[in-house]
């Protein structure tokens, strides 16, 4: 099917959204089957291009889910994130094109992004988060430190992907805990992009999704605003616009006004929220 642009950084079929170097004014969502997809981008300052993209595409017998972050700190962010977000959307359509394989089309992607944003030669990076859900199973890809999170319908944790990051390492090894590595001065720091010689891909296992489970991708913009609980209690309850907008509410809200234990930090925001049936 041909792709079709509907604006700047959009692009959208029946069946995919693509959406980078773009900022939307309210959630977007998407039915895909019988799964519902709510995607939110908005870069922080108005001036500046958000480096941020997200993309999903119905893949038939699944869903592919994909965000990425363009290291801000670095030349060439937006670009890097471009080339992610693309290199999986290529890889997507290769998949309902000829039947191959998703997980070894989704890690072929992950290496020809970052050939690609290495040969751009300018220091480029980008995170990159995926997820394939097929039937009621869900696996996560990740490089660096955009996450991926499952939430019950009670608001249980039931997955959390760890940050490549030398404050998500530090969590996942008991050194500190959430709420200190939130507050760290460091949190910034990150130690696993693509666009590295050593990018390493992180797989998670597979996840048994219930029907009233909620899965989140998001970029640090709001990984490093609220704490994973307080994502999966905002996540799990009432329509999932609304559950999208409440989350990506709290982040803005504190990104501009700082709360005493430090939490605020401005950022580009990007989240896609999926639930496995129309809600």
């Amino acid at each position: 099917m041909p792709l079709v642009w509907e604006g700047p950084g959009t692009m959208t079929t029946n069946e995919s959204l693509r959406l980078v170097g773009t900022s939307l004014k309210r959630p977007r969502r998407i039915a895909l089957g019988g799964a519902t997809v709510v995607a939110f981008t908005r870069g922080y300052d108005p001036a500046v291009t958000n480096q941020d993209g997200v993309a999903c595409v119905d893949l038939g017998e699944g869903v592919l889910l994909a965000l990425a972050d363009g290291a801000g700190g670095l030349p060439g962010g937006q670009e890097a994130a471009t080339i992610a977000i693309d290199a999986v959307m290529e890889a997507a359509h290769e998949v309902k094109r000829d039947g191959s394989g998703v997980q070894e089309a989704v890690l072929a992607a992950f290496d020809r992004a970052n050939d690609r944003i290495r040969a751009l030669a300018i220091g480029a990076a980008s995170t990159l988060a995926v997820v394939i859900i097929e039937g009621s199973s869900l696996r996560s890809y990740h490089a660096g430190d955009s996450g991926v999170l499952v939430t019950g319908q009670r608001g249980r944790l039931r997955f959390g992907t760890v940050a490549h990051s030398p404050t998500g390492y530090a969590i996942e090894a008991g050194i500190m805990n959430e709420a200190q590595a939130l507050r760290h001065a460091e949190r910034h720091l990150i130690s696993n992009v693509l666009g590295s010689d050593d990018m390493r891909i992180e797989i998670g296992p597979p996840i048994d999704l219930a029907v009233y489970d909620t899965a989140v991708l998001a970029s640090d913009g709001l990984l490093d605003n609220l704490h994973s609980h307080e994502i999966a209690e905002l996540a799990r309850k009432g329509p999932l616009l609304e559950a999208t907008e409440r989350l990506c509410g709290l982040a803005t809200t504190r990104m501009r006004a700082p709360t005493r234990d430090k939490l605020g930090k401005p950022d580009d925001l990007s989240v896609l929220l999926y639930r496995p049936r129309i809600c």
